[in-house]
C-alpha cells in the first residue's frame, strides 16, 4: 500500500532500536501510526501522526506531501 501512495521505492524493515536511533538523529522522517485512535490515545510515540490503516490511503497524500519522504510506519 505505501509503494502505492509514495512511488516505488520500497521499504525496508528496521529493528526499534535503529528507529529510535534515526528518530534521534535525524529531522526529516515522518512517524506515522497506523493503529486504532483508542490505541493512540492510550500511549504514542512524541511527534507520531495518527493515520488509521483504514483512511491512510486518504490521509496519508494529504498530510505528506513530499513523496520522497522518509516515512516510518508503526
Amino acid at each position: 500500500m505505501l509503494n502505492q501512495l509514495f512511488g516505488n521505492k520500497g521499504y525496508t524493515k528496521i529493528s526499534p532500536a535503529d528507529a529510535k536511533a534515526r528518530l534521534t538523529n535525524e529531522k526529516d522522517i515522518y512517524l506515522v501510526d497506523v493503529r486504532s485512535l483508542n490505541e493512540y490515545v492510550g500511549g504514542h510515540i512524541p511527534g507520531s501522526r495518527l493515520m488509521t490503516l483504514q483512511f491512510l490511503e486518504t490521509q496519508a497524500p494529504e498530510q505528506i506531501k513530499d513523496k520522497g519522504a522518509k516515512i516510518f510506519v508503526y
